[in-house]
């Protein structure tokens, strides 16, 4: 019986330090999606493009020709018309 609660008592000390180091580490108040620094202005990363039957479509950089949506999960040709 000892052994099992030496063994809770080291579980309960790591989850503690864990959550410790969780809450004290370098937070800085930002938010980093992916790299992208996000700022207060910023709701998303995406630029959120509607079609012609009002179906949404999310991009991150928009070029003419084939994007990501990151939406649909798939290559999508976009035109400028």
């Amino acid at each position: 019986m000892l052994k099992d609660d030496r063994r809770m008592y080291y579980y309960y000390v790591f989850t503690f330090a864990m959550l410790l180091s969780a809450i004290t580490c370098s937070c800085n108040g930002q938010w980093s999606v992916g790299g992208y620094q996000l700022t207060d202005s910023d709701s998303t990363i995406f630029h959120h493009i509607k079609d012609h039957q009002d179906e949404v479509h999310w991009y991150r950089n928009i070029i003419e020709g084939e994007n990501w949506c990151y939406k649909h999960e798939e290559y999508e040709n976009v035109e400028v018309k």
